[in-house]
């Protein structure tokens, strides 16, 4: 398990998104769950800042803000035009499938070595060394890698695909002798059921049996959203 202090009213507006000033994870796969704007993304943004100061290494991807035309900018830069072409001519459920194959190449390092092979990490990487910073030895056997909104635009089969490779991720893990946690916020019914999910207004785990419990749950959590603006 792992302890996050949560932020506390982060858009001072009044209220705190979690009930909880700290919450637990579990090492494996964990799905945050609520309505559009119950606070999933700031968790997520709230895990990150609070790993980064433990010094705990992380992967961090928004596919809304990390994916699309940033991603094929990025392609372009690397100069890997293939990518940069297929992304371009792709539906969103495929341009998903393309990013999430790019960033699960880079997993395997990540959990072995604690380092994201990405463009800031690199320039971060060049700073240090043209300033002769020495980088911070990475001790902790713990990996986490935070994704958000991925399954936005994904059909049944992508959804359950991706299920599967998150499983081969946290298997390989295992076997390198890491400890890591796969947090991922969703939207759809397919990514929540049968697994370990996370409320995160009430900041405790929950399971769904059915569709319909996983439905009253999310309406539940657009009332008590609501009710927070009033």
């Amino acid at each position: 398990m792992h302890k996050i202090k949560t932020w506390r009213n982060p858009y001072d507006e009044g209220f705190s998104t979690c009930r909880r000033k700290e919450v637990e994870f579990k090492p494996g796969l964990t799905v945050l769950v609520g309505c559009n704007g119950s606070g999933k993304s700031t968790m997520l943004e709230n895990i990150k800042e609070e790993l980064h100061k433990e010094t705990i290494p992380m992967f961090f991807y928004n596919n809304e803000h990390d994916g699309g035309s940033n991603s094929i900018g990025e392609s372009v830069f690397l100069g890997d035009i293939n990518f940069a072409a297929t992304a371009w001519t792709s539906s969103e459920g495929e341009n998903i499938t393309l990013n999430l194959s790019k960033i699960a190449s880079k997993w395997r390092n990540f959990i072995l070595t604690g380092e994201v092979n990405d463009l800031s990490t690199k320039f971060a990487k060049s700073f240090r060394e043209a300033c002769e910073i020495d980088d911070k030895k990475i001790t902790s056997k713990k990996r986490f890698i935070l994704l958000d909104a991925m399954d936005s635009g994904y059909s049944i089969d992508n959804v359950i695909e991706m299920k599967s490779l998150f499983d081969l991720v946290l298997e390989d893990s295992e076997k390198m002798g890491m400890e890591t946690y796969i947090i991922v916020s969703s939207n759809e019914y397919e990514l929540a059921c049968d697994t370990d999910c996370f409320d995160v207004t009430e900041g405790k785990y929950i399971n769904f049996s059915s569709y319909e419990d996983f439905k009253k749950f999310i309406l539940h959590t657009r009332k008590k959203k609501d009710k927070r603006y009033k």
